[in-house]
């Protein structure tokens, strides 16, 4: 089974960024997590 570490940017992964900025609610954290978004999609 492939890490998600090694395969980011299934859609499990993608989930679990969306709840985990519901939780933190922090900009900065949002900025990060956009960033990663947009670098998986690359």
């Amino acid at each position: 089974m492939p890490s998600p570490f090694v395969e980011p940017c299934n859609k499990i992964y993608v989930d679990n960024l969306v709840k985990i900025i519901e939780k933190l609610k922090k900009h900065d954290e949002a900025e990060k997590v956009c960033s990663d978004l947009r670098f998986c999609q690359a």
